[in-house]
């Protein structure tokens, strides 16, 4: 019986809060909740009528059929026109074997105008022979360019390398590539390896591990102040 009487009371009318309350309707348009299922469907038509006007429609409509209509289509890329370059890319320089240098093209005779002018290039930035050089002096001369130095194998991990003596006519981040008296042009790692490096009668001893840097970064390049005797 008692669910009898809760079914019996979904069709009596809201309660006075509970409608006074709503905010989807109009309380002036459902003034009274009749029992009558046909009078309620009239007033909520009646009050649909009242808000949606006709403009609200047409809106709704023309949404629809853009929306129907609608076909997505991929943008095309435009392309930026080009600039005109005035320099080579890294990609041709290598392909132009511009980062390389052939085996034997430049002879010692040709080598030694180009060791001159770095003599005369190095001699600002040498070190004070009668005083121990302090830290400032080794690092400029560490972060000078060395194309054109005479150098000479001291020590090495290997002993064919030990004696070799030439001017340096090309280098990269992990060798120097020398010309030697008789012509022969060599290519000598750093790493593990202590050079002499030869000014007039002045010899200046570096050590190979430091130079494993590419020449341009070099000048940036911050060093132990522990000297490397081990190689």
């Amino acid at each position: 019986m008692s669910t009898n009487s809760k079914r019996s009371n979904w069709n009596e009318p809201l309660p006075p809060d509970v409608k006074q309350g709503s905010k989807c309707f109009n309380p002036d348009a459902l003034k009274t909740h009749t029992e009558n299922l046909e009078e309620r469907e009239k007033a909520l038509i009646k009050y649909a009528c009242k808000t949606v006007t006709i403009e609200t429609i047409d809106t709704i409509k023309a949404g629809l059929e853009r929306r129907q209509g609608f076909k997505y289509t991929k943008r095309k890329r435009v392309d930026e026109p080009t600039k005109n370059k005035t320099s080579l890319s890294i990609s041709k320089k290598r392909q132009l074997g511009l980062y390389s240098l052939p085996r034997n093209t430049i002879s010692y005779a040709d080598a030694l105008p180009m060791h001159q002018l770095w003599l005369e290039y190095i001699q600002p930035f040498l070190p004070n022979m009668k005083v121990k050089p302090n830290v400032e002096q080794r690092l400029k001369f560490f972060k000078q360019e060395y194309i054109g130095a005479m150098i000479e194998v001291v020590r090495s991990k290997c002993p064919s390398l030990v004696g070799l003596r030439g001017i340096v006519i090309f280098e990269t981040k992990f060798t120097f590539k020398i010309v030697c008296e008789d012509d022969i042009s060599k290519i000598i790692p750093k790493a593990s390896c202590v050079f002499s490096v030869i000014i007039d009668k002045v010899c200046l001893t570096i050590y190979g591990n430091y130079f494993v840097v590419r020449p341009a970064e070099r000048i940036n390049k911050k060093i132990k102040q522990k000297v490397l005797f081990d190689l």
